[in-house]
């Protein structure tokens, strides 16, 4: 009786142990990819489009046309393309429809007004997509800005040079200040090793961006172009990664 007394607790011990077991089982989390802007159904102006994307689960890595490895890779950016997702095959569209990177955004040059579609897959090292794919979408009306490409008659814009670094979290100047109206070209200098980007707003509630410059990991530099509001006054520009603590105004005169 003793006996089988013992090999029920034994038995009973080994069930709970397993439900242990089950319970403490870690939960892979799937990888996710978001659209964050610009949103589903949303406007923008045409000209330059910044499709900016949040990634999670997944490790985003410099490694374009190398062999697979399991959790890391990176981002195809499409445009008006339908998303290729047949496994094993490499997810390319059509030249000038798709773009390869490990940045969290891409810049769509001269975007013209329309509908469009914006897209975005997590790919492996070798360009194929995951096993279930993962992608996100928005469609997006792309309008006309007449009030800032309409220039006067015989008036030439003037044009201006800007450099501008982030390092340490921080903007080396709180304040830029240009003519109205002139055709700005800012050499960015990112010195971290985080990413950063510059964005300029009518005001710092950041609702009306008048320009939205790609987010780049440094240490890296770029060169952002775009013409400042005709309209003098103060402006607001922004870190959009880091938005209350890389911040400054830009002076319009």
């Amino acid at each position: 009786m003793r006996k089988l007394h013992s090999k029920h607790a034994w038995i009973a011990t080994l069930l709970l142990m397993a439900a242990l077991a089950v319970f403490v089982l870690p939960v892979c989390a799937a990888p996710m990819i978001k659209i964050l802007e610009p949103t589903d159904s949303s406007n923008v102006s045409a000209g330059n489009v910044t499709v900016m994307v949040e990634v999670n689960d997944f490790e985003l890595v410099n490694k374009l046309g190398q062999d697979s490895v399991a959790g890391e890779g990176h981002i195809h950016y499409y445009m008006d393309a339908a998303v290729p997702t047949a496994p094993g095959e490499p997810a390319i569209t059509a030249s000038g429809t798709y773009v390869p990177t490990e940045n969290t955004s891409y810049t769509w040059q001269n975007v013209s007004a329309g509908m469009h579609n914006f897209s975005v897959q997590l790919v492996n090292n070798d360009h194929t997509p995951l096993e279930p794919p993962v992608l996100s979408q928005n469609n997006v009306e792309v309008m006309d800005n007449m009030s800032s490409a309409v220039v006067a008659e015989n008036v030439t814009a003037e044009s201006v040079t800007v450099d501008l670094a982030a390092q340490s979290i921080r903007f080396n100047k709180s304040t830029i200040t240009v003519p109205a109206g002139a055709h700005v070209t800012m050499n960015f200098d990112n010195q971290d090793t985080v990413p950063h980007n510059f964005a300029l707003y009518e005001t710092s509630q950041a609702q009306n961006v008048i320009f939205k410059g790609e987010v780049i990991t440094g240490p890296r530099t770029i060169v952002y172009t775009f013409d400042a509001p005709e309209e003098p006054g103060t402006y607001f520009f922004r870190c959009d990664i880091h938005p209350r603590t890389m911040t400054g105004q830009f002076i319009v005169e």
